[in-house]
């Protein structure tokens, strides 16, 4: 979606677990669990809790270049 309307798909300069760091001072953080708001699919949002950190990490890495 991202490249469909011209917009950024990597950002540079930030370091990836000092966004991880910040997220749990968020306040969608419940009993140490980050709540992420996730698309199922365009327009069909979904609030999970039980994403890995492995998987953020991952996924932070591949954007934050």
């Amino acid at each position: 979606i991202f490249a469909q309307y011209g917009l950024p798909q990597r950002l540079h300069g930030i370091d990836a677990e000092a966004v991880l760091a910040a997220t749990a001072l968020d306040k969608k953080v419940s009993g140490k669990r980050v709540r992420w708001v996730l698309l199922e699919a365009e327009g069909r949002p979904a609030v999970r809790d039980d994403v890995p950190d492995e998987v953020v990490r991952a996924v932070f890495r591949n954007l934050l270049t």
